[in-house]
């Protein structure tokens, strides 16, 4: 899907396919399918909007930092990546799967606050960040262009 993404955003504003992977994101997280393609969606626009602050900030402050600013988005990886792994552990350990516990001794309320902590939880989170984060961004494929020059 990456390799396509230049040919998408020519014809899509990034911030269409921004909200076309959340939304996607929410159907495949529905269905629990095809979680490649919107976070390949969400992850190029992303990145590109990075790059897009660091012109930004040379045509406002006259320094480019990029070094900077591109080493943000691997360490929020780790950071995402530490937490994803502890949130994972609460969970299984507040599900009561812990030490030699096996699938028969997980009992009805155990396996509803998996259900909840696994994937209602995070289902509510991505709803929540498509409508606070999605609407903030002001900038245009126009205003972008600007930037750029």
């Amino acid at each position: 899907m990456a390799p396509l993404y230049p040919i998408l955003n020519k014809r899509i504003p990034r911030r269409y396919l921004y909200i076309g992977g959340m939304i996607s994101m929410i159907v495949a997280y529905v269905l629990l399918v095809l979680f490649y393609i919107p976070g390949t969606l969400i992850q190029m626009t992303a990145i590109l909007s990075l790059t897009d602050s660091i012109e930004y900030g040379q045509l406002k402050n006259g320094k480019r930092n990029e070094a900077v600013t591109l080493s943000v988005r691997p360490m929020l990886d780790k950071i995402g990546g530490a937490l994803s792994n502890g949130i994972t552990g609460f969970i299984a350990v507040a599900a009561g799967m812990t030490g030699s516990a096996t699938a028969a001794d997980m009992t009805p309320a155990n396996i509803h606050t998996f259900e909840v902590c696994a994937f209602y939880v995070p289902l509510v989170l991505i709803v929540l960040s498509l409508l606070v984060f999605t609407f903030k961004v002001k900038i245009n494929e126009k205003m972008h262009a600007e930037i750029v020059e």
